[in-house]
């Protein structure tokens, strides 16, 4: 009686935390990079803000991998979220300038505020390519 006692109090305070997130975040968990759009090329020294909208107090770990060699080329832990499930972009700034010609794979780890406590992990988000500008 008294373990499904724990699993009833147990299941109920997960439902309750994922209703006061979903009151609080008022959209899906989701993530991207701001400053680009999917298969676009763009020139190095582009500035992009890796961000998105996951469980308060949390980050997201994006890893940006060039296409051809499959060296990480960039690691970037954002900030926690807001109390209201956002990575605010602003301070997520990230220049593109000293990164080499080529495409890149945008893989990223975060925790939804729908699943709570479960990280999705190494997601794959986007692609998008750099050029050499001349100017």
């Amino acid at each position: 009686m008294i373990n499904r006692f724990i699993y009833i109090f147990a299941l109920a305070l997960s439902a309750f935390s994922v209703n006061a997130f979903a009151q609080t975040c008022q959209q899906p968990s989701h993530v991207w990079v701001h400053g680009i759009s999917n298969n676009a090329a763009y020139p190095v020294g582009t500035v992009i803000y890796p961000t998105g909208v996951v469980q308060p107090n949390t980050s997201a770990n994006f890893i940006f991998t060039h296409a051809s060699t499959g060296n990480i080329e960039r690691l970037k832990t954002t900030f926690p979220a807001q109390s209201n499930c956002v990575i605010h972009h602003e301070q997520e700034v990230m220049s593109t300038g000293d990164w080499p010609v080529g495409t890149y794979n945008v893989h990223v780890s975060y925790t939804s505020w729908e699943n709570p406590g479960v990280p999705f992990q190494s997601r794959y988000i986007t692609t998008f390519s750099l050029y050499a500008w001349s100017g």
